[in-house]
């Protein structure tokens, strides 16, 4: 399992919505990351909505130096 995703970023949108986007192999991948990590902090964090998750097919994903 990946420590963390590929990429991400966050910030907040007009409406004061919190958005991260990641980028991930697969979603088995972020399923685990959510489950295994990501779901504790957040509950250890006192987030109790589940995230709402959209997927978004990559066209193009720029590493620079790799």
């Amino acid at each position: 399992m990946r420590e963390r995703p590929e990429g991400d970023t966050a910030g907040e949108a007009d409406d004061g919505t919190f958005i991260v986007s990641e980028v991930w192999s697969s979603r088995a991948e972020q399923d685990a990351f959510m489950t295994s990590r990501l779901g504790a902090a957040l509950a250890a964090g006192g987030v109790t909505a589940s995230p709402r998750v959209r997927w978004v097919p990559l066209v193009a994903f720029h590493q620079p130096g790799a």
